[in-house]
């Protein structure tokens, strides 16, 4: 279940082995805390495309749901 911490770590450009400074008591959570508070990089970097800015497509919304569409057109 620590894909999400890792991913969000790699969004802001440091390896997922950093997670494992949650060991550390008080210190390494409020570390951990202000790096998933921070913004992530701009563009891309080592670990993929930036998700926020979308330089791999942009934004899609969802698909309308089954049933939505109007019948006979």
């Amino acid at each position: 279940m620590a894909v999400r911490p890792v991913r969000r770590l790699h969004d802001t450009g440091r390896s997922g082995w950093w997670i494992l400074i949650g060991i550390i008591p008080i210190v390494g959570w409020i570390l951990l805390i202000v790096w998933y508070c921070t913004d992530t990089e701009a563009g891309d970097n080592q670990y993929g495309p930036d998700p926020k800015h979308g330089t791999s497509g942009g934004y899609q919304p969802p698909a309308a749901p089954y049933g939505s569409g109007q019948y006979g057109d």
